[in-house]
């Protein structure tokens, strides 16, 4: 057993109860606060790199006097789209699409308003890789088929973007091929690489029968077939 305390030597004042308890739980609300703000940042972030993504805004032909032709504009961003678009009737007078992620083909609708806060509150808080840096491939062919029975959806699968004229070339020819008379249009737009130009220049526009704007500078099918055949091979 330890000396005995003199009567003279009062025992060291315990500490008041719940003050080591109180510290504890201060320094975990402020960790937890600094954790709660890295993430709001985060998705922040994460929301605004979703938004930065190079985005198309497809106009639809519209019939009658003064009707728009069709149209096809990239933006820098999703907000910048959807200003230019505000007050059209969506899937009818406009579409918006953004880059596809596995290279050509169809590109898609953007993400719902709930589904982009969602997905930037995942990335935020690491639950999802950041979205990769896709662009948007310069050619650019939206078509028209006539088809009545077909399964009515949210959005039509009718923008494709692809990176080479050739590609781009085969995409119109096996619309015309496989849709026939039922092809209302098929349209090819071309964005400059390097330009600043935000509309697309026509390359194309095709019907089910064959016929051509004559004002495009592709005015053949026998033109189209030359394209999707690549570039002549070099002489030996």
């Amino acid at each position: 057993a330890g000396p005995a305390l003199s009567p003279r030597q009062p025992r060291a004042s315990a500490p008041k109860k719940g003050a080591w308890g109180a510290a504890q739980r201060d320094a975990a609300a402020e960790e937890g606060g600094a954790r709660k703000k890295a993430r709001r940042g985060g998705a922040s972030a994460a929301a605004q790199a979703l938004d930065q993504r190079p985005t198309l805004v497809v106009l639809y032909p519209q019939p009658g006097p003064g009707g728009n032709p069709l149209t096809a504009y990239k933006y820098p961003s999703l907000s910048a789209a959807k200003k230019r678009a505000k007050g059209l009737v969506e899937n009818v007078q406009f579409t918006i699409r953004v880059p596809p992620e596995g290279g050509d083909g169809v590109v898609f609708p953007p993400e719902g308003e709930d589904a982009l806060r969602y997905l930037a509150e995942a990335i935020g808080h690491k639950a999802l890789p950041p979205q990769p840096d896709v662009q948007m491939p310069p050619h650019v062919v939206t078509w028209d088929i006539d088809a009545p029975n077909a399964k009515r959806r949210p959005w039509a699968a009718n923008v494709a973007a692809f990176s080479t004229e050739q590609r781009a070339a085969a995409m119109m020819r096996h619309l015309y091929l496989t849709a026939g008379p039922r092809l209302k249009y098929a349209w090819w737009g071309r964005f400059d690489p390097g330009s600043a130009a935000q509309t697309a220049t026509p390359q194309c526009r095709l019907t089910g029968l064959g016929q051509f704007e004559p004002t495009f500078p592709v005015t053949s099918l026998a033109v189209l077939e030359d394209l999707q055949k690549g570039p002549p091979a070099a002489a030996a």
